[in-house]
Parts: C-alpha cells; structure tokens; sequence
C-alpha cells in the first residue's frame, strides 16, 4: 500500500510547471509533492460488530494514518496577500472593516527589529485530492474535512486581536514563555501573544512565528476569544480528526514552505540553525501549507466497537490468526486500547 501511495503521488506531480506565485496549480502540486508529509503508515487495528437476527460477527481493519495539507498559510507586510486568488476576499475584508484597510508596514525597514505581519489562513485546493485518494483506496488514505478556499482566518476580521494585542496582552501565556517554539540555541519567539508583532532581526523567522500563531488561532477548539472560522471535523464515520497545532511537536503538524523557497520536504519551526538563510524575500512574503494528522479504518462491519494502537510493525503484520487471539483476550497482548467514542 506504501508502495501504491508513492507512486501515485508521484504521478500526480509529474509534469506540473511550477509557479513563481501561489495559485491553485501551485498548491495542487505542493500538495502532491511533499511524500515526506504524508508519512502514511498502519498504526492500529480497528474492530467491526455486524448483528443479525440469531447471532453477531466481528471482523476487522487495520487502522492508517497520514497528514493531509489542510490550509495555506501566509504571512506578509505589504498589502497584497501571496496568495493571489485571495486579493479579492482580503480586499472585501479591508472594505467591511474600513478601520484596518490599507494598513501595511513598509518592507525592509523596521525600527529596533519591530516587524508586523499580516496572515490568513485557506482552506487548501489540495485537500480534495486527498478525498479522491480515500475514495480509491478502499478509505485506506485518510482525508480531512477542510473546505476548499474557504477563509478559517483574515486578520482584519480579528483587527482588535492581530494588530492590537486584544485580549493576548492581558493573558499570563504572553510573559511566561511557556509556549516558546525552538531550543535554547535556535530562537523563534513565543507563540503568544497570538499578534502580527514580534522583534526579530530575522525576517523569514519573524513570518514563520506569524504563521504558527495564526495556525494556533484556527486550529485550538477551545479558543472563544478570536474571530476565527473553526475547522471542520468530519473526516468520515470511521476517523479520528485532526487536533490543535503544537509548538515544537511534528506529531500534531508539519509546515512545508511554498514562497519563497518551494521545499518538499516537511517540518517544525525551531529545530535547525541557520533556518532563516536562503528565504528571504525582497517583499517580505511568505507562505506555507500547514499538514495534520488524521487517523482511519475502511468500514468491515456494521458498528466500530472499538480500536487497538499498535506499533507499525505489529499493525503491518497483522492477520486473522491474531484477530481471533485478540478476541479471545482482553487485547493488552495488541498495544493499547483506542477510542471506543465512534461506535
């Protein structure tokens, strides 16, 4: 199966220009070509209950993961956005709220390292290949439910919140540290306050901290205080979704920059020196597509009962004769039990 996923995403890039700006092609490709991203593996088995009149069968699955490039990320100080099929939606956000339109900083000069960025944050057009995948696969390629295009966040609609520190500079996160993203050695910033401000005398350093703030913004669930579109978390009847982002922790995300470096290989901000060379950019424009975890199992029964964690090797090996051991125990000889909550 690892072999049939490679293969096709490959051939789904073959052949593709790719674009000086971001535009639907460019991501389509982006999408695609990051198989490092996907980091498709089994990891567990799923466990089916079908009932019929006299009696139950149980049958089995095993469980996939794979991260999905759910949204386009940009980060940027002049007016216009990097993603050029956007300026029609940023600049009908600028007119609604007049108070923000026009503002930008001037590119290049800033004032003891003081750098604002601007943000948004897309529903990617590269998610709907990954619903082709999921339908192909016999749902052996998990998929997101992130639509297409859509704006989960502008950061003029959270004017108050991104420019003018509302209500981060009155949170105790803001002073502690504790959500520092990078080592000791390599610094990127505090991921609160969650602003378009930060001091940084590296430019692609300072639009990378933008962007996981923004990211955070979207992605954490429990987050009432910003003006944010909350991402949607039907993957399907037989998936475990996506969770907030966390900094310095790939297993809840990956960053794949798009501009102005194209890169097709996945990462987490702050874990290499040296990260900032070769990405500036005259215009201070950035961008990312921003990948997550998702969890699945193809459908063997009428009711999910429950799930089994497993190591990759373990879920690889699987077969029937461990499937009757497994009911025959209480399954601590499998890993540990996952989520019942699907049922």
């Amino acid at each position: 199966m690892r072999r049939y996923l490679v293969a096709t995403l490959i051939l789904l890039s073959v052949n593709t220009a790719r674009a000086d700006t971001i535009d639907t092609e460019m991501l389509l490709e982006a999408s695609v070509d990051c198989i490092d991203c996907v980091d498709w593996k089994p990891v567990g088995v799923c466990v089916w209950m079908t009932c019929y009149l006299w009696n139950c069968e149980f049958d089995y699955s095993i469980r996939f993961k794979n991260y999905v490039p759910d949204f386009v990320v940009t980060s940027y100080s002049n007016e216009e956005t990097p993603f050029e099929e956007m300026q029609e939606v940023v600049d009908s956000s600028n007119e609604m709220f007049g108070f923000a339109a026009g503002f930008a900083t001037t590119p290049g000069k800033h004032v003891d390292h003081l750098r604002f960025k601007k943000a948004e944050v897309w529903g990617n057009p590269g998610v709907a290949i990954y619903e082709e995948l999921h339908d192909s696969s016999e749902e052996m390629i998990c998929k997101s439910g992130i639509t297409t295009y859509k704006p989960y966040y502008i950061w003029t609609a959270d004017y108050i919140g991104w420019h003018m520190n509302i209500p981060d500079m009155f949170n105790p996160k803001s002073y502690t540290g504790a959500h520092d993203m990078g080592t000791t050695t390599v610094k990127f910033g505090n991921v609160y306050p969650r602003c378009g401000w930060s001091i940084h005398p590296e430019d692609p350093k300072a639009a990378a901290l933008s962007a996981q703030r923004a990211g955070y913004i979207v992605t954490n669930p429990d987050d009432n205080t910003r003006v944010r579109l909350e991402p949607e978390t039907d993957c399907g009847d037989k998936c475990w979704p996506a969770e907030e982002i966390v900094e310095n922790d790939m297993t809840t995300h990956k960053w794949q920059m798009l501009v102005p470096k194209y890169q097709t290989k996945g990462e987490i901000f702050g874990t290499k020196s040296g990260w900032s060379n070769f990405k500036y950019d005259t215009d201070e424009q950035y961008a990312w597509l921003l990948w997550r975890p998702y969890s699945c199992c193809s459908r063997e029964g009428a009711v999910l009962i429950f799930s089994i964690d497993l190591t990759e090797g373990e879920a690889s090996s699987f077969d029937d004769e461990d499937f009757d051991d497994l009911m025959e125990t209480d399954g601590s000889d499998f890993g540990n039990s996952g989520s019942g909550s699907m049922m």
